[in-house]
């Protein structure tokens, strides 16, 4: 049976919970409920590993590859939680690309599926993207007459796999660094 989530379900943080590297949450007092919506803010704008991981304890790494796989992202994989490699469903991918992988065109792909608000439901891409669009990367970003608030992810890359922020509305990918 799966439970329909709500970005308004709470979520506890504690000290177990707490992960090194990237993000707040880990200096964070505890125990802290925080709603699904924080965790997931946190995750694509901060890129927090805690955060990541009460997102992907909540709805669960399997299901995410169901539905990478569903909507023809078969290259898209999350094998652990971020700085939790032990818990890996696919350890050998794991141990050489990290948290998951995918492909640029995958990341293109999935960009496009959230603006037709085809990649879960048009509400929920709807607030993805928009939590995405307040992610802060874009000053960096070469201005250009055209140029305009884009929804990304940009991400640190391993020496093993570089990490490429792209999207449907600009013509080209660039590597993350």
């Amino acid at each position: 049976e799966q439970k329909q989530l709500t970005l308004d379900d709470p979520i506890v943080l504690t000290e177990i919970d707490k992960v090194g590297g990237a993000g707040q949450l880990q200096y964070l007092r505890t125990p802290l409920t925080l709603r699904l919506w924080d965790v997931a803010y946190l995750m694509s704008t901060l890129s927090d590993n805690t955060a990541t991981n009460l997102v992907l304890d909540r709805i669960k790494i399997r299901r995410v590859w169901q539905k990478m796989e569903a909507l023809g992202l078969a290259h898209t994989k999350v094998h652990s939680g971020s700085m939790t490699r032990i818990a890996s469903v696919a350890p050998d991918s794991s141990a050489k690309y990290g948290l998951g992988v995918t492909t640029p065109n995958e990341m293109a792909q999935l960009f496009v599926l959230l603006a037709q608000g085809k990649a879960v439901s048009p509400t929920a891409d709807s607030t993805m993207l928009s939590i995405l669009a307040n992610n802060g990367t874009t000053r960096s970003w070469p201005a250009s007459p055209t140029a305009r608030a884009l929804p990304t992810k940009v991400a640190t890359s391993t020496p093993h796999a570089p990490t490429v922020a792209s999207s449907p509305y600009r013509r080209a990918s660039w590597p993350a660094c």
